[in-house]
């Protein structure tokens, strides 16, 4: 498995809107915190079955090779928030 970003996002990329500090960049430049909760929520959970569907086809000596990596967490963090999120998958450091 290979990293699906090692790019660290600024704070500027992270949070774009000036009027609404706490809300993350998005592709659909949603600003309202209970709008986008309920949009992150209903995308990850349809990734998140798909991903659970998916495990049966995983090869079980790369699946505990690799199941606690960098690698690993960072396709999933791509995989269930990249349909919201541009930066889904990066390095985002905290503040």
């Amino acid at each position: 498995m290979k990293a699906s970003c090692y790019k660290t996002v600024s704070e500027e990329d992270l949070h774009p809107y000036p009027h609404a500090k706490s809300i993350y960049a998005n592709h659909f430049d949603i600003i309202d915190k209970a709008q986008l909760d309920e949009i992150e929520r209903t995308f990850s959970a349809i990734r998140q079955a798909e991903l659970i569907a998916s495990i049966p086809n995983l090869n079980q000596a790369t699946l505990t090779a690799e199941l606690y990596s960098l690698n690993t967490y960072t396709l999933i963090h791509k995989m269930l928030f990249s349909d919201l999120y541009p930066w889904a998958g990066c390095y985002v450091p905290s503040t």
